[in-house]
């Protein structure tokens, strides 16, 4: 697995609102058939909150691979990801396979800056500021 940035770089750290891929590559050593490959990403580096649970078919690729190499490409644009650490388990389950890595990669998403003033993946709560003068 490696975690590719906008540029097309490896690395495990994103920033803010930063489009991304994954590469997922590997080996059949025979046919497959019936096969669903999944990725699912963790908050707080795995177990501290749900994120994402994506397969191959929402995106109508197919479920039979040939032997030989393979490789699938996960891409995040946009990239929506609160700031903090990600964890991502990548799954394999169908009638000839069933194999699941927990813990396979961590991502970080690096925080906005006033810089940028990047608010992708940010959650903005319908509260309303005023100023006043006087009793605080």
């Amino acid at each position: 697995m490696t975690i590719l940035n906008a540029e097309g770089k490896p690395t495990p750290h994103i920033t803010l609102g930063e489009p991304f891929e994954i590469l997922l590559g590997g080996v059949a050593e025979a046919p497959i058939e019936d096969v669903v490959f999944s990725l699912a990403i963790w908050a707080g580096g795995g177990g501290a909150g749900y994120l994402l649970d994506s397969m191959q078919i929402d995106s109508d690729l197919p479920t039979s691979y040939p032997a030989g190499p393979m490789a699938l490409r996960i891409r995040f644009d946009p990239n929506l990801f609160a700031p903090g650490l990600l964890s991502l388990d990548i799954n394999a389950h169908g009638r000839q396979v069933r194999d699941r890595i927990p813990g396979v990669a961590r991502i970080y998403v690096e925080h906005s800056s006033d810089a940028t003033r990047q608010t992708a993946g940010m959650i903005f709560y319908p509260c309303q500021w005023s100023l006043g003068r006087g009793d605080g």
